[in-house]
C-alpha cells in the first residue's frame, strides 16, 4: 500500500481552502458594487413646502448620504398619490414602498392604535407621551405581523373642529353638516352619538365641499388647516381639542428586509431623529398657528361653556364604546383606559 504524504495533501487543503476565500471574497465584493440601490416611493398627505413635507424630507436626503447611495428615498406630498386608504392599495402592489400614515391608514392595518385617537382623552402633550410609551411596543409589533415596519411615530398634535356654524352645546353639534374621512369607523362613531350624520369624503375633496356647502364643519389640526386652507370656509374653532392627531412613518418589511443591516439601522435612527423633531415641532406649531389663525386668518376661537364640557367627555366616553369589537376588545379599551388614568 502506497503511503500518503500527509504534509502534501495538507498543504493541497490549505491551497484550496485559500482560494475558494478569496474566491467567496471576491464574490461578495463584487455583489456589493453591483448591487442596485433600494428606492423608496414614499407618499404623505403633507402639503409641499410644508413643515411636515420638509422634515420628511431630510430623512431622506441624510440617508442617502449615510449610506451612499444605497437607500434612497422619493417624497411626493399633498396626496398626489391619494389618501390613506389608496396609498394603501399602491403598497399593496408595490407601486408605492413607504407612507407618512394618519391613524386612519394605521387603523386600516391595526385597528387598536386608533386607541390612541379616541375623543375627548388628551388634554395635553405629556399625557399622549406617557400614554404612547406604554401602547407603543404592542402597536409595532402589531403593524410588524401586517408587513410593516415603523420607523417612527408621529402626530398631527391635538384636533379641533372647524365650522362655519357657532357652535357651544351639544345641541349646536346636531345641527351641524360634518365631514368623515372615507368610511373612518372612528369619526363616524364620534358623529354619530351626536346624533348626527356625517358626509364621506376624500381628504381631497373637502376644501370644495366645505365651498359648495356639502358640508359646513371638519376637524383637523390648527397648522394643517392653515396649510390646506380650510379655515377660508369654516371660520370658527371649538376650543375644546376633540381627539389627538396620531400617525406614523411605515416602509413595508419586504423593502427593508432587502436593506443591510448597517443602512437599516441608519435609516431607522435617522427617521426616529427626524420624526421625534417633528412632533416637537408640530405641537409648536400648532400653538402659534392658534394665534395666528385668530389674528390673520379670520378665525374666531368659540369657547364651549364650563357646563357643557362634561357632556362633551360623556359623549365621548359612549362613541369609544360603542367601537368595542369593532376596532379593539373591551379588555383592550379598559387597559388603555387605565393607562390614561395613570398618565394624569
Amino acid at each position: 500500500m502506497k503511503k500518503l504524504n500527509w504534509n502534501g495533501l495538507a498543504g493541497r487543503i490549505t491551497g484550496c481552502l485559500a482560494v475558494a476565500t478569496f474566491l467567496a471574497v471576491s464574490l461578495a465584493v463584487s455583489f456589493e458594487a453591483s448591487a442596485e440601490p433600494v428606492v423608496i416611493k414614499l407618499a404623505t398627505s403633507a402639503p409641499t413646502g410644508s413643515l411636515w413635507f420638509k422634515e420628511l424630507n431630510k430623512i431622506g436626503s441624510v440617508t442617502e448620504k449615510l449610506t451612499e447611495g444605497r437607500v434612497k428615498i422619493k417624497i411626493f406630498g399633498g396626496s398626489v398619490l391619494g389618501d390613506d386608504k389608496q396609498v394603501l392599495d399602491k403598497m399593496k402592489y408595490g407601486q408605492v414602498q413607504a407612507a407618512a400614515m394618519t391613524g386612519v391608514g394605521l387603523g386600516d392595518l391595526v385597528p387598536k392604535t386608533r386607541l390612541m385617537e379616541l375623543p375627548f382623552i388628551f388634554d395635553n402633550p405629556k399625557q399622549i407621551d406617557c400614554v404612547l410609551s406604554k401602547v407603543l411596543p404592542d402597536f409595532n409589533k402589531e403593524l410588524e405581523k401586517a408587513g410593516f415596519i415603523n420607523l417612527g411615530w408621529a402626530e398631527q398634535g391635538l384636533i379641533y373642529v372647524f365650522t362655519s356654524r357657532d357652535i357651544k352645546t351639544l345641541a349646536d353639534m346636531q345641527k351641524t353638516k360634518p365631514w368623515v374621512w372615507g368610511s373612518d369607523p372612528l369619526a363616524r362613531a364620534i358623529w354619530e352619538v351626536f346624533n348626527v350624520k356625517p358626509v364621506p369624503l376624500a381628504l381631497q375633496d373637502v376644501y370644495m365641499s366645505l365651498q359648495s356647502g356639502i358640508i359646513d364643519t371638519a376637524y383637523i389640526s390648527p397648522a394643517a388647516v392653515t396649510g390646506l386652507g380650510w379655515h377660508q370656509k369654516a371660520p370658527n374653532m371649538l376650543d375644546v381639542p376633540v381627539t389627538n392627531g396620531a400617525g406614523a412613518l411605515l416602509l413595508k418589511k419586504d423593502i427593508w428586509d432587502k436593506i443591510s443591516p448597517a443602512d437599516q439601522e441608519v435609516l431607522k435612527k435617522t427617521a426616529d431623529q427626524v420624526m421625534s423633531r417633528l412632533v416637537a415641532k408640530s405641537r409648536e406649531e400648532n400653538a402659534k398657528a392658534i394665534n395666528v389663525l385668530q389674528e390673520k386668518g379670520g378665525v374666531k376661537l368659540v369657547l364651549v361653556p364650563a357646563s357643557e364640557r362634561p357632556g362633551f367627555l360623556s359623549k365621548g366616553a359612549e362613541s369609544a364604546d360603542r367601537l368595542v369589537g369593532k376596532l379593539y376588545t373591551k379588555q383592550e379599551l379598559e387597559a388603555f383606559r387605565a393607562a390614561v388614568k395613570a398618565c394624569r
